[in-house]
């Protein structure tokens, strides 16, 4: 099954709607659909999309056991640590 299939199977099955992942994500839902069609999605769109239907990206061993979870926390931080850092030039 593609990412795309995936992606969207598991929209759907969380009983949202694409058009409202895509707002959530922040992409307008053509740009959204046009990133979808190419599977051309950002680690951040990533991590949305999984905190929009309740999910979570991790990366697991071969043993199942997780290695690290991707969060908004994470993507909060970076964006502090990008600000921070342009304040300081």
């Amino acid at each position: 099954m593609s990412i795309r299939t995936k992606l969207k199977s598991m929209i759907i099955s969380t009983g949202k709607r694409q058009k409202d992942c895509a707002l959530y994500v922040g992409h307008e839902p053509e740009y959204f659909n046009e990133k979808m069609r190419h599977n051309s999605y950002s680690l951040e769109d990533l991590i949305k999309i999984a905190d929009f239907c309740g999910t979570r990206l991790v990366y697991l061993n071969k043993h199942d056991e997780i290695v690290a979870e991707l969060t908004m926390e994470d993507l909060q931080e970076d964006s502090q640590r990008a600000t921070t850092k342009r304040t300081k030039k």
